[in-house]
């Protein structure tokens, strides 16, 4: 008797002759491998302090140190949050200041990415300290601030980059309401290593 060829491919087939030795033996399929694969969705908790996502001598270690030794009298002023007294406790002005001098020092100008960042980046994250900060807790207190607050950021910047901290690459006009013309452009200073370009 002959063997019938298979209806499909990959069916088992039997052997040529059902008396012989093979005939209890089908031949199957090799299985699939079974193996463990990334699965990089996955969220863990992993024990971990807030003081070990930054390195000693970090970036964000010298704007920190460089906002606490600055006077933030001003910011203080006007908080009116006070102890023994009611209302919502205030975030800290050295955590906003700091936000905002390493942001523009990282090149991010506006509270809505900085503040993306306090959810997401290590170094932000040490900036906050566990202090949930919102884009427009960061927005009011540049516009609150104002002309103080941008004469810090110049004066921090500066200093910065004189203790050799940070290289400004680029330096642009913030901001200034002009008139629209087809026939002007906006003036951008730029500076490379300490030389006007």
């Amino acid at each position: 008797m002959t063997a019938t060829p298979p209806w499909f491919p990959d069916e088992p087939t039997l052997p040529a002759d059902p008396s012989g030795e093979g005939a209890a033996r089908t031949v199957r399929p090799k299985a699939a491998a079974r193996v463990l694969m990334t699965n990089r969705n996955q969220l863990e908790l992993r024990a971990s302090d807030l003081e070990s996502l930054v390195p000693p001598g970090h970036r964000a270690q010298l704007v920190w140190g460089y906002v606490e030794r600055q006077n933030l009298e001003g910011p203080y002023a006007g908080i009116k949050a006070v102890e023994g007294g009611v209302g919502r406790a205030a975030i800290a002005p050295e955590i906003l200041y700091a936000l905002r001098l390493y942001a523009t020092l990282e090149g991010v100008g506006h509270a809505f990415g900085t503040t993306r960042l306090t959810q997401t980046h290590d170094v932000y994250l040490w900036i906050c300290g566990a202090v949930q900060v919102n884009c427009h807790t960061l927005a009011d207190f540049r516009s609150q601030e104002g002309d103080a607050l941008d004469e810090l950021l110049t004066d921090s910047v500066a200093s910065l980059m004189a203790a050799g901290a940070v290289k400004l690459k680029a330096v642009a006009q913030d901001g200034m309401r002009v008139r629209a013309s087809a026939g002007t452009t906006p003036t951008v200073w730029a500076a490379q290593a300490g030389r006007a370009a």
